[in-house]
């Protein structure tokens, strides 16, 4: 994602001139270990505690951020939601092959090579 500066500002001891194009990664912020104390692991329960309501403004924009913020938001997390709490209901997902799932390089995250296989619920 990107932003412009529209006054002089300091970051991390650089000031950026008005103007200057800034360039962040909403990945890697989402994985800091500032924010998270196990930032790699898969913990959903991360968002439901404490931790959560701690999380400084900004740390977690995957939707951006500000006036430039996607206009889809609300829609985005209600389908997700929505579409995980569906597919739970009816699949068990189980995964084909073992090893490391690593993220592909694309505009949003998605896994690569991740092989599921969906088993009825009855």
């Amino acid at each position: 994602m990107t932003r412009v500066v529209t006054e002089a500002v300091e970051v991390g001891g650089v000031t950026l001139a008005p103007g200057a194009t800034v360039v962040y990664s909403p990945y890697l912020m989402h994985r800091h270990p500032r924010f998270h104390s196990d930032p790699e692991s898969f913990d959903p329960d991360r968002w439901v505690r404490q931790e959560a309501d701690d999380l400084p403004r900004g740390s977690f924009v995957p939707f951006g951020g500000g006036a430039r913020k996607c206009i889809g938001e609300t829609f985005g997390m209600t389908e997700a939601v929505l579409a995980l709490a569906t597919i739970a209901a009816r699949w068990r997902l189980l995964t084909v092959r073992r090893g490391r799932v690593r993220p592909a390089l694309q505009a949003t995250l998605t896994p690569k090579s991740l092989v599921m296989q969906p088993v009825a619920r009855c």
